[in-house]
């Protein structure tokens, strides 16, 4: 039995998804849409590959890029980061509600971020004449 292709989501259903999860919030990360629970980052949207980073465990990471390569994947900039990418291209609207779901969980499992201090720059240094 041939294997039913997936149709495909856009952000803007990702983005349906991720906030009828409990207590997400939608905010920029790096610069680019992305979504938190407890003030924590747990998905993001890359326009320019069409993708959903998404933080998980690297042994969820490995299962699903086995089991659905044409779905999940990572490239060399995530390869030491516990995150897989999704192309929303080839995913389901299920595909992306299970992976929100695991991702929300493991930000929740990490508490609330603790609120950082701003940073103050050092006093500028006068030059020698």
């Amino acid at each position: 039995m041939a294997r039913r292709r997936a149709a495909g989501v856009t952000f803007e259903q990702v983005r349906q998804i991720a906030l009828s999860l409990p207590d997400v919030t939608e905010g920029r990360y790096y610069g680019l849409p992305a979504f938190f629970v407890g003030g924590r980052f747990f998905a993001g949207y890359r326009e320019k590959l069409d993708a959903l980073p998404v933080k998980i465990t690297f042994e969820d990471r490995d299962f699903l890029i086995r089991a659905k390569p044409e779905v999940y994947y990572i490239t060399d900039h995530y390869l030491n980061y516990p995150a897989v990418l999704v192309r929303l291209a080839a995913a389901s609207s299920a595909d992306v509600g299970q992976i929100l779901e695991s991702a929300r969980e493991v930000a929740v499992s990490l508490g609330p971020k603790k609120a950082t201090k701003p940073r103050r720059r050092p006093p500028a240094r006068k030059r020698a004449s």
